[in-house]
């Protein structure tokens, strides 16, 4: 048996320019974050990951991980689908990349890795 390849999701400093920007909370958390690698295994639920995450520009309300990390990041605690509009639509068009960051928020509050205080 052959050891599992492992690619990674790839932004850089154009896509995170641009979302800092274009949002200075979100900005300012990437910062304090630093570069998220985002893991993407080869097996077919990765594979659809990487088809959506391979996309620039997914920011997706159905995806409990982003919009619970979205809720922590702008301290509201019920976002409804017009607001997390407003913001999907500010980090256009590198949704991809901010929604890893929302992604890392969310999974460090569920290990309980509170590092990273989010501005109000």
């Amino acid at each position: 048996m052959s050891a599992v390849e492992y690619k990674y999701f790839h932004y850089g400093m154009k896509e995170t320019a641009h979302l800092a920007s274009a949002d200075p909370v979100l900005g300012e958390v990437m910062v304090r974050l630093g570069h998220v690698k985002r893991e993407v295994i080869p097996d077919p639920f990765a594979a659809l990951i990487n088809g959506i995450v391979g996309q620039p520009d997914v920011v997706s309300f159905g995806d409990i991980a982003i919009r619970r990390g979205m809720e922590k990041l702008y301290g509201d605690p019920k976002l409804t689908k017009e607001q997390f509009d407003s913001y999907r639509n500010k980090y256009s068009p590198y949704g991809s990349v901010a929604s890893i960051y929302l992604w890392e928020l969310y999974s460090m509050s569920i290990e309980k890795k509170e590092v990273i205080k989010c501005p109000k």
